[in-house]
């Protein structure tokens, strides 16, 4: 099994961390599915953290620009995966 846990703690607002909450989790379990089915049961598992926080990044800042926001946030996010904990910021 998979288990996630993450803060997101917004400033100038919660949207940013409110997004995060909502994408992340599904944008990192896409990664890490999609390069374990690449590299068998090594995942890179740093490489899906990177990918998943840039893809979360993009698509809020997207949204910003149309929306004119000016929310940030930051986030810490630990899978338990195997009996393995692995962090990414």
């Amino acid at each position: 099994g998979c288990h996630l846990f993450g803060v997101m703690d917004g400033h100038g607002g919660r949207r940013a961390a409110d997004y995060a909450r909502k994408e992340l989790p599904e944008l990192l379990l896409r990664r890490l599915l999609w390069h374990e089915e690449e590299n068998g049961s090594k995942a890179d598992v740093a490489r899906a953290f990177e990918e998943a926080f840039e893809e979360c990044d993009r698509g809020f800042l997207d949204m910003a620009r149309r929306e004119s926001l000016s929310d940030g946030s930051t986030v810490i996010v630990t899978v338990l995966r195997n009996r393995r904990l692995h962090t990414g910021w």
